[in-house]
């Protein structure tokens, strides 16, 4: 769960307060997974009211992508609200923003975060 959120995977990185392993994690997982659903992922191509463009970055819970627009490549990426975008490419639906393949199946989330509250 950490690793689909792009949080570190280092233990003292994500204990909460009470030095327990971050419990919020999961307890969030469902909303982070049903709003990266409904953002464009990085690296692809996007048409925004500037014209079209790349993501560059993404921020799911704000809903916000950066977009690096294709008839300015020297000037920074430009933030916009993924409602504000049309996908124009899809990646595959198993992939990540970073283009790493992800497992699905939240049970082996959870086994993940056992092994690591185990440590």
């Amino acid at each position: 769960m950490a690793k689909d959120q792009s949080l570190s995977l280092n233990s003292a990185k994500i204990s909460g307060t009470c030095g327990r392993l971050m419990c919020c994690l999961r307890y969030e997982y469902g909303t982070y997974a049903e709003e990266i659903a409904k953002t464009p992922r990085v690296d692809s191509t996007v048409e925004t009211p500037d014209g079209i463009g790349v993501v560059t970055e993404i921020s799911p819970l704000a809903g916000l992508v950066k977009v690096r627009l294709q008839n300015n490549p020297d000037q920074p990426p430009q933030l916009y609200h993924r409602s504000d975008t049309k996908q124009l490419a899809k990646q595959k639906p198993d992939q990540n923003e970073n283009g790493d393949n992800v497992d699905n199946d939240t049970d082996a989330g959870d086994a993940e975060l056992q092994q690591l509250e185990d440590n």
